[in-house]
């Protein structure tokens, strides 16, 4: 369940399927998406569940993985889990 809406909007941009007669569709309309909430109903949520919800999408053969997070500073935890560090 997407507390706030931020995680189904942004599927939206990446996935909506056109032609329904609902909206727009998204930049990817074919993609296929992988659901996997790592935070609270607040948006927040611990480094090390952030970092497990990544390694449950990549054992799920998740080629692309976005995440909406903001910390500062940021987390040694995710930028060591992903071997680089993206603004």
């Amino acid at each position: 369940m997407d507390d706030n809406g931020h995680g189904s909007h942004v599927a939206g941009i990446i996935a909506a399927r056109g032609g329904n007669g609902i909206g727009v569709t998204g930049v990817a309309p074919n993609a296929r998406i992988l659901p996997v909430k790592v935070l609270d109903k607040k948006g927040s949520g611990a480094d090390a569940t952030v970092a497990r919800g990544v390694c449950f999408a990549v054992a799920r053969s998740a080629r692309i993985i976005n995440l909406s997070l903001g910390e500062d500073p940021l987390s040694q935890l995710l930028v060591d889990g992903t071997g680089r560090q993206t603004a």
